[in-house]
């Protein structure tokens, strides 16, 4: 969300399973700023993508990066 705000993220993908108290908000900053959303099927799906070793709710990618 910190990068969100800062308006430095490019895409944020949030995994489908996730909590959605945790990612409303999320969400409505992403659309309202004009954020590409991807959807992930699962949070151990967007952890692997990220190379962590624990399930993941939402992750982004920053301007200028990859």
């Amino acid at each position: 969300i910190r990068e969100v705000k800062k308006n430095n993220a490019k895409c944020v993908y949030i995994a489908e399973d996730a909590d959605k108290i945790v990612i409303q908000e999320l969400e409505q900053m992403c659309k309202n700023m004009n954020i590409e959303i991807k959807y992930i099927e699962s949070m151990k799906k967007l952890g692997n993508m990220f190379k962590v070793q624990v399930k993941v709710a939402a992750a982004t990618i920053l301007k200028g990066g990859e």
